[in-house]
């Protein structure tokens, strides 16, 4: 059987091959970054920024204590991020406001450095893909910053209510 003048094997040949480079492309990326990222973590380099990214985060509605799960989301992704988001939030360190602005900034900028690589490798422009995310993520986060002015116009979502009450019976 063929294909504009291809055959499946050739098509399934081609396709095969260039998704092995592409997966070897991405782990070439990805492995050395997760590697920074535990040094990172084990150093604890994201606590020494901390301090020089909380003015500018200021401007977003976000405090001190809101900086370190968001750089942590930045630098390491949601899942990262989620489980020190849920530590601030355990402890009282950052109220629901900073948690749906962390969660807005991170839903357009989250993992910056790994997803940045991926991209680039498949062609993307790495400047434009870098500070357009953080720039748009931060505009992004501003706007939502003065349209929810406190913790009591955030709703808690209907499926933690019903949580809380079979939790309660």
């Amino acid at each position: 059987m063929h294909f504009f003048d291809a055959s499946i094997s050739s098509i399934l040949k081609e396709g095969l091959l260039g998704s092995a480079s592409t997966i070897l492309n991405m782990v070439l990326i990805i492995l050395p970054l997760m590697v920074v990222l535990e040094f990172a973590r084990y150093y604890q380099w994201i606590d020494k920024l901390t301090p020089i990214f909380a003015p500018i985060l200021k401007k977003i509605g976000l405090g001190n204590q809101a900086t370190f799960p968001l750089l942590v989301g930045i630098s390491f992704g949601i899942l990262y991020g989620s489980g020190i988001m849920i530590d601030s939030v355990e402890e009282g360190e950052v109220n629901k406001r900073e948690v749906s602005l962390i969660l807005i900034f991170l839903v357009a900028c989250h993992a910056i450095f790994e997803d940045t690589f991926i991209f680039w490798t498949v062609g993307g422009n790495f400047p434009i893909l870098f500070f357009g995310r953080l720039i748009g993520a931060y505009l992004l986060t501003w706007i939502f910053s003065k349209i929810i002015k406190d913790e009591a116009e955030i709703n808690e979502p209907s499926c933690l209510k019903q949580m809380k009450m079979s939790e309660s019976e």
